[in-house]
């Protein structure tokens, strides 16, 4: 059992450094290109695509696969009122609510949206339920915690994983309960694109 983790194509927001969380964003000219770039990897044809709803993801998934299974359990964390918002301000915001409420960083929730705990947990469940191979057509943030979860590490390690748009991780299951990283943050197939960083890491997801 193989499991490919692919982050969305950029969007306008990814080159402006903006939090999207539940905004719905599509791709730009860029994130278009790189999506068929990743849908000519032939290690990814014919595996099950499962992707996040929003369009960003639907989109990347749909041009790898022309019909995508959607779950909501992959969409990227909430931010709610900090949406749209660059993240320097979101990490200065973080950093207040940190001092004001005295708890780890990972279980601030920003008004309107989710801690990282809540997506933690729901993103627990999602892992529970993979029994075969299948593309994860998901978000910065969520692929972080994703990563995490199947290599057996902690919420507070999620923030070491940082994934490129439009790259693709390969995780290959070796014992009912351990994972094995064959594959990060690949971005081999855009060679030639112009495209900005668009890195996210799991505190500062996109």
């Amino acid at each position: 059992m193989r499991l490919y983790i692919v982050r969305h194509g950029q969007t306008e927001w990814n080159a402006a450094h903006r939090a999207q969380g539940h905004t719905d964003i599509p791709l730009d000219q860029t994130g278009q290109a790189q999506a068929l770039r990743l849908a000519n990897l032939s290690i990814l044809k014919g595996v099950p695509v499962i992707t996040s709803d929003l369009q960003r993801a639907y989109d990347t998934a749909k041009a790898i696969q022309s019909n995508p299974k959607v779950d909501l359990r992959l969409r990227e964390r909430g931010f709610g009122e900090w949406e749209g918002l660059e993240f320097t301000t979101i990490a200065e915001n973080f950093a207040a609510a940190q001092r004001e409420q005295s708890k780890p960083r990972h279980e601030i929730r920003p008004p309107g949206g989710e801690s990282y705990a809540e997506v933690w947990e729901r993103l627990k469940g999602f892992v529970g339920d993979q029994t075969h191979s299948a593309i994860i057509v998901t978000h910065g943030g969520i692929a972080s915690l994703l990563t995490a979860i199947l290599l057996n590490g902690t919420i507070e390690q999620a923030s070491s994983f940082r994934f490129h748009n439009a790259s693709m991780t390969e995780l290959e299951k070796v014992s009912p309960t351990l994972f094995r990283l064959n594959r990060y943050n690949d971005i081999s197939h855009l060679t030639g694109l112009a495209v900005t960083s668009g890195v996210a890491d799991g505190t500062s997801s996109k």
